[in-house]
């Protein structure tokens, strides 16, 4: 008995890209808990967008950063994980983010604090330390609840 999903239980395409997108909103409601409980003020949207722009686009510009990457990991998702693992999809969505997590953070979070220019003008603080790792696992176990639910009630609405 094979552990992958047949075409007609996978949620593909669209649907994994709807749940992508809610796991973004439930990542941006991680993010708003933990700042508000640690005082850490490590804000995604900024990070993202003030790559581009200090000016006030830099909230749209992270916005659409934001939901594109989650967007492409809801894909992924469907495409790896979702396919090649036995698990349960809670516990394949936390391994999935938290590996997306850990190898971003090792392979660009010095070159962030070091050349990002919001960091180098003050107005986000460095992430290369404890709080804003674990900020960071926090909030992809939020991105995966919300990519979790909604992936799950597209492969229901589909079958």
């Amino acid at each position: 008995m094979s552990t992958l999903p047949s075409s007609s239980t996978s949620a593909s395409g669209p649907w994994a890209l709807a749940a992508g997108a809610a796991g973004g909103v439930t990542y941006l409601l991680g993010q708003s808990l933990d700042i508000a409980v640690t005082g850490e003020q490590t804000n995604d949207l900024k990070l993202l967008g003030m790559m581009i722009t200090r000016k006030k686009a830099w909230l749209p510009i992270g916005l659409l950063m934001h939901f594109s990457f989650a967007m492409f990991l809801g894909g992924v998702y469907s495409r790896t994980l979702d396919r090649w693992l036995p698990w349960p999809g809670w516990l394949k969505g936390i391994i999935f983010a938290n590996i997306e997590n850990t190898v971003l953070w090792f392979l660009l979070i010095g070159l962030v604090d070091r050349w990002h220019p919001a960091i180098k003008q003050g107005i986000l603080p460095p992430y290369n330390r404890p709080v804003p790792f674990w900020q960071g696992v926090w909030r992809h176990v939020a991105f995966v609840t919300g990519l979790g639910v909604a992936y799950t009630l597209g492969r229901k609405v589909r079958s």
